[in-house]
């Protein structure tokens, strides 16, 4: 069967990485010229469709035959991938590890998909800041994404909410004519939500992937007369394998300062030396605090980091609702950590 830490996928060890391409904005929206010798765009505008949940292989099979493959970053969660895209950072830098974060100056962890809480991204992830031009549109179809993560993260730009994927693209398609921002973001949540409620291996996410694969190649050839068109993704999912309940573990949680965050397969402990072997008796992979850096890339990490070597969840919070998941993401599974490129230059 082999060791199944040998199949764990890491950032930017295989070709280009999400980073790459944040650096790549940063550098051509900055004004600072190209800023990465293995991705270059060529536009002095530049139009970023994110296909959320959209993996490389689910691409591949839904008609994005185009695509290099690429890896996100870890943790493969869509507000730590987002907050890398907007500042050029990896997530030792910016520190955003997950919808749930730890807050030194609140002093608990705060879960940013769910709550309002009392500081923002942007405050949060200080001194990094986004580079995102004061012109920008970001389009989404979620108030809750635009408040905690888009308002939330970026100082600039301007928010457009969409109803209904036909809508979004439209929408996409008339703003760029009409304002020209030099950066317009358009943010597609519906592979990610069917993967998450049916899996990532159901005909439903095949046929929600292939629908929005054909709308978004329509939406780029519009887009690419004025623009250099980014499509990627956040992360793919793996198809979940049971549920391990960790809130009842008591001798884990006696070894803990706090209780884990990041997400339940991206697990952020902060606690004593027993934690590390207690998790590894899960058959997680458990990664100490060098070792951490290493993984993301910077000094924003905690004591350590468990990443599950199976498909299963790893769940502490009772408010969750992943015990109903069918799909899942945030590990270093290939399924989760291999996104498409693809990357469409402005015509003559």
């Amino acid at each position: 069967m082999g060791d199944p830490m040998e199949k764990l996928v890491y950032p930017g060890r295989e070709g280009i990485s999400i980073l790459d391409v944040a650096r790549e904005l940063r550098s051509v929206l900055k004004g600072e010229g190209t800023g990465n010798r293995s991705l270059t765009l060529s536009g002095k505008r530049v139009a970023v469709i994110l296909l959320d949940g959209l993996g490389y292989e689910l691409a591949v099979r839904a008609g994005l035959t185009q695509a290099e493959r690429i890896t996100t970053v870890f943790p493969s969660i869509t507000v730590t991938v987002l907050t890398t895209l907007f500042t050029g950072e990896p997530p030792g830098v910016h520190g955003v590890h997950g919808w749930r974060v730890y807050d030194k100056l609140v002093g608990s962890v705060v879960n940013y998909l769910d709550e309002q809480p009392k500081r923002s991204l942007a405050e949060l992830v200080r001194p990094v800041t986004s580079y995102v031009p004061e012109d920008s549109l970001f389009l989404s179809p979620s108030k809750y994404v635009n408040r905690n993560l888009f308002s939330g993260m970026l100082v600039n730009g301007k928010f457009l909410q969409y109803y209904t994927p036909w809508d979004g693209w439209l929408l996409a398609s008339e703003v760029a004519e009409k304002y020209r921002p030099r950066f317009l973001f358009l943010y597609v949540p519906y592979v990610d939500t069917v993967s998450h409620h049916y899996g990532p291996d159901s005909p439903a996410t095949l046929d929600a992937a292939r629908d929005v694969v054909r709308m978004t190649n329509r939406l780029a050839d519009e887009l690419s007369k004025h623009y250099s068109v980014v499509i990627t993704s956040d992360h793919g999912h793996v198809k979940v394998d049971g549920l391990v309940d960790l809130a009842k573990d008591e001798e884990l949680l006696e070894t803990l300062h706090l209780p884990p965050f990041g997400d339940h397969r991206n697990l952020m402990i902060l606690g004593k030396g027993e934690a590390k072997k207690i998790l590894e008796g899960y058959g997680l992979r458990v990664y100490d605090r060098d070792e951490a850096k290493a993984l993301m890339l910077g000094e924003r990490v905690p004591d350590y980091v468990a990443v599950p070597t199976d498909n299963r969840i790893y769940q502490y919070w009772p408010d969750e609702d992943q015990r109903e998941y069918r799909g899942t993401h945030g590990g270093l599974s290939p399924e989760e950590m291999y996104i498409p490129l693809v990357v469409r230059e402005p015509e003559p």
